[in-house]
This record gives structure tokens, sequence and C-alpha cells, in this order.
């Protein structure tokens, strides 16, 4: 009987499970159409509202940051450090440490550049520094002292090593990014009548909440992920809500 019940658990879970990933490919299909519909434009075309763009990162200021791993020059960058945590048969991963710097930076083409916002973003940027302890692996003498500035422990009550993992995301200098985002006034800028006008402009998200993308594949690749993820998506959701709903009502003897 709870055998019986525990495996009614589980197909329940499967089911919130599918519907889950059923929505999520509906989003994705959702995204990639609003890609799709809107063209790309040059920095010095911009016009208020929902654009997209595509050219070089660059800082927003005199300042170049560097991020605590990689060390590169960047516009933005994204760390976090996390341990693994056991509890009974299961382990996990838990963040204890997220640092990220870079709330502005510059989109630069060969028309203009203009100021983009990191705050709400969506990044699609791909890991530039990932290091795990364990296997005989000690943590390099860079990390340790950042971990020592910032009073992370390395060593739980019983002084045992915790297995630890490093990652950082970067916006490098001369990066070239693709940005679908709200085009709308520059609060760090005083409006003028200008030639360069897209100094009065700041790509962020839109008040409406629409799609806020920064990614460093070029429109073409973007497509091209979002369309293979809606595919398995509603294809895989949608079989295992059916086939779960299937075995809920066969359950209940409904069928």
């Amino acid at each position: 009987m709870a055998s019986s019940g525990t495996g009614l658990f589980y197909v329940f879970g499967g089911f919130v499970l599918g519907l889950f990933v059923f929505i999520k490919g509906l989003l994705w299909f959702k995204e990639k159409r609003l890609i799709e519909d809107i063209p790309t434009s040059t920095i010095r075309s911009i016009a208020m509202g929902l654009v997209e763009i595509y050219g070089k990162a660059f800082p927003s200021d005199s300042t170049i940051l560097k991020g605590p791993f990689a060390k590169k020059d960047c516009c933005h960058y994204k760390a976090t450090v996390e341990k693994l945590v056991s509890s009974g048969k299961s382990s996990h991963w838990e963040v204890i440490k997220t640092e990220e710097r870079g709330d502005h930076f510059y989109i630069q083409d060969e028309t203009g550049k203009v100021l983009v916002e990191t705050k709400e973003a969506q990044l699609e940027i791909p890991v530039d520094f990932e290091f795990q302890t364990g296997f005989h692996k000690s943590i390099p003498q860079d990390i340790a002292a950042y971990l020592k500035a910032n009073s992370i422990p390395t060593q739980d009550f019983f002084h045992f090593d915790y297995t630890m993992k490093f990652k950082e995301y970067d916006i490098e200098v001369e990066d070239k990014l693709f940005v679908l985002g709200t085009a709308g006034r520059n609060p760090f800028k005083q409006e003028t009548e200008s030639a360069e006008h897209t100094e009065d402009i700041m790509i962020q998200k839109g008040q409406d909440k629409q799609l806020f993308l920064i990614s460093e594949k070029s429109k073409r690749e973007e497509m091209k992920n979002l369309g293979r993820n809606t595919i398995l998506a509603l294809l895989g959701g949608g079989a295992l809500t059916i086939g779960c709903l299937f075995f809920i009502l066969l359950s209940f003897n409904l069928l």
C-alpha cells in the first residue's frame, strides 16, 4: 500500500514537472518569435522602445574591472562560491557567496555607442572560470586569499575540508554581445540636442517587463538555441504530462 502511495506521489510529481517544462517551452517559443520579429538596429538609428543591437562591450567609465578568480579585464562580472552539502543519501550545491559588479557598460558598433544597464537582465554569458576542490586538489593561493578576505570558512566544525566550487562569468572588454532590451532615458545624462542622441539613451528593462537579454551568442545562435530548447520542452514536457495523467486516471479507475 505504501509502495503504491509512493509510486503515485512520483507520478503526480512527474505530471507537475512535465507541465512546468511544457509551459517553459511555450515561453521560449514566445521569446524566439519576439527576437525574430525585431530587426537588429545600428546604434545610431536606435529609437525609443524595444530594440536589438549588436556590438562590442566597453567600460562605462575609465574603470576596468577584474573578477576575483579569472583576473580578466571586464565590464561586468559575477562570481560565486559554493559548497557541497550532504543530507542523508542526497547532496546538493549551496551558494554561500555571490559577488557581482558592473551595473552599466557601453555597447559600440561602427555607428556609435550606447549605455546598457545590467540590472534585471537575462545574462547568457558562459562560465569563464570554474574550479572545484576535492580529489587531492587544494585551493589555489589567490582563491584562498579571497576566502580569507571575505571570512568564508573552508572547513566544518570537525576541521574536515568542504568540497567547494568557484565560478566566474565575465563580460570582457571588447566581447561581442547581442542585446535585446528597451531603449529608454539615460538617467545619468541631461537631455541634449546634440547629434549624438544616443548619449540620452540607456538600454534597460522596460516598465512593461518585456524581455531584456544580454548574450554572447549572435542573434542567429540565440534563435537556434531557443528553437532547439522549445522543441525539446514542448515534446518532452507534453509527453511526460500526458503519460503521468494517464497513470493518475488509471490509478483512480477513471479510465
